[in-house]
């Protein structure tokens, strides 16, 4: 009987510590989805802990329960849109993958550099409000978080350099490109996308050669080219890697 009772007592209480936890992950995001909408709307000078408790019903010292300052709330913003980013990019690579079986280990690696590649404006037209807030919170210039914030968006935002560099390297290794730095090769490509994926609204009215994802593509070709790609295998690759998001179905 004792024993029955004990049992009792700890199922109670582990049941409502995670009824509890539940609540509490259904708020953060209820709070992360309503700062979505403030960001989108006027960027992250709107973004105050008073409008936003208020657009949730919350007070303001029940909303620091959950994130204790603008800067987590940013962070878990942040951490959120990369993870996103990351599905979309795995997605791509391993889409890939059952085509490359018979291709020279030269064209294999370069595909792969691509799909990486294009998954930055994949990604736009895939999750476009999770995107806009990637690009948004990393390209502002102002400082928006502290040292320990940023050191926390870090961890999530270097798996994916990481493994941009891994596929460079690779690509270095197997002779698809010369041998060069292949961490300041990853920023400058990304750098390159970042750049392209600004004309994104001038896709309405340039042609359609001056489209963000050609302009991607171009940019991309002109770097595998200057680091060492060899025209016909770079060619090669590209037609085993679907182009970057077209203009018809890419969200402007």
């Amino acid at each position: 009987m004792t024993f029955a009772f004990v049992k009792t007592a700890w199922y109670t209480r582990r049941v409502g510590s995670t009824r509890r936890a539940d609540k509490r992950r259904k708020v953060e995001e209820a709070v992360l989805d309503a700062a979505t909408e403030m960001l989108r709307a006027g960027g992250p000078g709107a973004l105050t802990m008073a409008e936003l408790a208020s657009g949730l019903e919350l007070s303001v010292g029940g909303l620091y329960r959950y994130y204790p300052g603008k800067g987590a709330i940013l962070v878990g913003l942040e951490k959120r849109a990369i993870a996103s980013y990351r599905a979309v990019q795995e997605d791509l690579l391993a889409a890939l993958e059952p085509r490359l079986s018979r291709r020279t280990p030269e064209v294999a690696a370069l595909s792969r550099v691509l799909a990486a590649s294009s998954a930055y404006l994949e990604h736009a037209r895939r999750d476009p409000v999770q995107h806009r807030l990637m690009t948004q919170l990393l390209a502002a210039p102002e400082a928006l978080l502290d040292a320990r914030e940023v050191h926390e968006v870090e961890t999530h935002v270097r798996p994916v350099i990481e493994r941009g560099a891994t596929l460079i390297a690779a690509a270095a290794a197997a002779r698809a490109l010369s041998p060069g730095d292949a961490a300041k090769r990853t920023f400058v490509l990304w750098a390159a996308l970042q750049g392209a994926d600004q004309f994104r609204k001038r896709d309405r009215v340039l042609p359609e050669s001056l489209h963000s994802w050609a302009l991607a593509d171009a940019a991309i070709d002109a770097l595998l080219l200057g680091w060492g790609a060899r025209p016909r295998e770079l060619a090669t690759a590209r037609r085993l890697v679907p182009p970057l998001a077209h203009p018809q179905s890419a969200q402007k």
